[in-house]
């Protein structure tokens, strides 16, 4: 075989190794890039108000008008002595107290609407020069039953990794 012959020999071979490598190549690739944006969109939109009304404060959670039913609960936290001094005051019947310590609005927020309560202290039972109450909000989205009402469970949340705990 002459010098030609081996060097179109060889060129052949090579040119079917680069055809071939960029397949077999992406054949075992797992990484993949890719540009651009995409727009995350959370369906349940809610505003949390902290309103000072003297030394008490009016507490109003409102759901947006393109929000999901939601269910909505509140709790305060405070020192033994201050928490003792705190009233919960509301319209009859539309939050309850959980056996947990929460305050549950007592049906589903629909889109617009909001719920309000005032967490008030009584001042002149305090001695104290400074005290601070911590007030939560949580809510979870209103699931369909199927039959035109919804249901809620508290116990999801948030876990802090991936067993569950």
């Amino acid at each position: 075989m002459n010098k030609k012959n081996k060097l179109i020999l060889l060129l052949m071979v090579t040119l079917a190794l680069m055809i071939s490598v960029p397949k077999t190549l992406a054949y075992f690739s797992t990484y993949v890039q890719a540009k651009g944006t995409a727009p995350v969109v959370l369906k349940e939109v809610v505003e949390f108000k902290e309103e000072k009304i003297g030394g008490n404060k009016r507490v109003v959670i409102k759901a947006d008008s393109d929000s999901d039913p939601i269910y909505v609960r509140i709790r305060a936290y405070a020192s033994s002595e201050i928490f003792d001094l705190i009233d919960f005051v509301f319209e009859e019947g539309e939050w309850r107290m959980t056996s947990d310590g929460w305050y549950e609005y007592y049906k589903v927020l629909m889109a617009g609407e909001e719920a309000s309560m005032d967490i008030e202290i009584e001042k002149a039972s305090i001695e104290l020069s400074q005290f601070n109450v911590i007030v939560v909000y949580e809510y979870i989205p209103a699931i369909s039953d199927g039959e035109g009402g919804y249901v809620k469970d508290w116990s999801v949340g948030w876990t802090t990794g991936g067993d569950g705990q």
